[in-house]
């Protein structure tokens, strides 16, 4: 799942596939390379009407279009062409009205003939979106780093025990030090998830 409690949604990310959010957009990754799926925020427009708003994105003509409503908010979803610097690519393109944005998914493939066999990846991805409850916000914290000086000697392991991160702990711990092998001295500056 990626979740942005600023923006007050979440959605199903396919797995294996890396995610960076960045400024803006976010970019989900296939692990062989061959997809990318990028996700993008604009304003809804008034009255908010996705398919406007892809107009507005640039995105004109689309085809096999339909309306999705995924989470209940309005939406819609076709094949089309999205300019990706010079060139022009075929994409899945889903567009999802949420308050004043419009989220808007488009995905496309390194070879233009694979992306018949990504559309349902795509399409599910963009189905799964759905806005955040209130509740759900309040209980998404971001992970801070911290720098800890430890009073006794201790490991990454030990220290992995004790982090949110999820996926390899040590591993990820050990990248942020800069660290090989498992040791951590007491008293030496360190940097902690919390």
């Amino acid at each position: 799942q990626f979740q942005h409690p600023g923006l007050g949604f979440r959605f199903a990310v396919p797995r294996g596939w890396k995610v960076q959010n960045q400024p803006d957009e976010v970019v989900l990754a296939d692990p062989t390379g061959q997809a990318l799926l990028l996700l993008q925020a604009g304003a809804a427009g008034d009255p908010p009407d996705p398919q406007a708003a892809l107009t507005r994105a640039g995105i004109g003509s689309m085809a096999h279009t339909e309306s999705i409503k995924p989470g209940g908010l309005p939406g819609v979803t076709g094949l089309a062409k999205v300019r990706i610097g010079q060139s022009e690519v075929p994409a899945r393109v889903s567009a999802v009205v949420h308050g004043p944005n419009v989220f808007i998914f488009a995905g496309m493939t390194k070879n233009p003939d694979q992306l018949g066999s990504f559309d349902q990846t795509f399409r599910s991805v963009a189905t799964s979106f759905r806005a955040l409850s209130g509740t759900e916000k309040r209980a998404l914290k971001p992970h801070r780093i911290r720098v800890r000086r430890p009073e006794t000697a201790t490991t990454w392991d030990v220290l992995a025990a004790e982090s949110p991160i999820a996926r390899m702990p040590a591993a990820q711990l050990r990248l942020l030090n800069a660290a090989s092998g498992n040791s951590v001295a007491a008293g030496n500056a360190i940097k902690v998830v919390e």
